[in-house]
């Protein structure tokens, strides 16, 4: 979780919802995380995450819900194989 520190990030993150992909799957409402250099940091209500992150960027999605950590791994790889 967050240090007292104020970090810098290229872009904070807010959503009615967010949904980390750990243990439990908690859905956490109103909470906010940022991206710096490729990494998620947080997440944070979103009132905490303006006090311990200064963006560049703000993106807010008052009716979304965000899922850090989900990677669509789906591909084509397997049906192209079975081609011809």
């Amino acid at each position: 979780m967050p240090s007292i520190a104020t970090r810098e990030a290229e872009l904070l993150i807010e959503a009615r919802w967010v949904l980390p992909m750990s243990e439990g799957l908690p859905v956490l409402e109103n909470h906010a995380i940022a991206i710096k250099d490729g990494c998620l940091l947080g997440p944070w209500p979103i009132d905490e995450a303006h006090k311990h992150v200064a963006a560049r960027r703000r993106l807010s999605l008052g009716h979304h819900a965000l899922m850090p950590g989900l990677v669509n791994a789906h591909n084509h790889a397997g049906m192209s194989l079975m081609r011809g």
